[in-house]
């Protein structure tokens, strides 16, 4: 199986990376190839590119990449890739954080989906399968995750619009808060019992996607949570605001 996937080098992407790598692999990451040096990745096909570049660049460094090691077709590619910013919504107003929020959008929405477009014609050949893997917080109320969640809910609205538009096997998985570098450089104490070891879910993350269910929330608490809130949206939203709104101890 040729397998692509992005955000290759540290978390989630890094754990399900392993899960595959006795297939042909095809990594996509920001940081120099040497991070892998040292791990049982280091000799998978790479391409250092930054995906939260705008520009067509990253497309064209892909599909010449994919030219160079002669890769035709794709059984499976996964967008893993992501970014986050973490605090109430009004941090980002100021130009500095303004620039960090278009770098959000880039990485967890536009590259996907430009990334997709390139590759549908190599998923078609081999009949692969297209997974992108969004969030829980695209399916709740995410306070002080407001902008990573809205990128998320997009991602999974333009995956599930693409499979309706044809033939297209598109996969869109939901982890909970997950033990990730993602929002550890803000600080988040990522040993609280709320975010799960980001090995266990890079493992359900690889089960769901040997299944057909077209959406997949990993994680029965998730799952269940998620449900509750699908139907009593106003009662949840109103909890996470009156839970905000109480004075902090000490």
């Amino acid at each position: 199986m040729n397998i692509l996937l992005t955000g290759a080098t540290s978390g989630i992407g890094f754990e399900l990376a392993k899960l595959y790598q006795s297939h042909q692999l095809i990594l996509l990451a920001r940081k120099p190839q040497t991070v892998l040096a040292n791990t049982p990745l280091a000799n998978c096909l790479y391409l250092s590119c930054d995906l939260s570049d705008s520009s067509l660049n990253n497309l064209e460094q892909v599909k010449a990449f994919l030219a160079a090691q002669q890769i035709a077709s794709l059984d499976l590619v996964i967008h893993n890739a992501a970014t986050a910013l973490f605090g109430p919504s009004q941090l980002y107003s100021n130009e500095l954080s303004a620039r960090h929020l278009v770098g959000l959008f880039h990485t967890n929405l536009y590259s996907p989906i430009t990334l997709s477009y390139l590759l549908l014609p190599y998923l078609k050949q081999a009949q692969g399968k297209l997974v992108f893997i969004s969030s829980t917080a695209a399916r709740l109320a995410a306070p002080d995750y407001a902008e990573y969640a809205a990128s998320k809910a997009a991602i999974a609205a333009f995956a599930r619009s693409l499979r309706a538009e044809g033939n297209y096997r598109c996969q869109v998985i939901y982890p909970g808060a997950t033990q990730t570098p993602i929002f550890a450089k803000y600080g988040i104490n990522l040993d609280s019992s709320k975010f799960a070891k980001v090995d266990k879910v890079a493992k359900s993350i690889h089960q769901a996607i040997q299944q057909d269910d077209l959406d997949y929330i990993i994680g029965l608490n998730n799952y269940s949570l998620t449900f509750l809130a699908k139907f009593f949206a106003w009662p949840f939203d109103r909890l996470y605001s009156y839970l905000r709104s109480k004075p902090k101890k000490g």
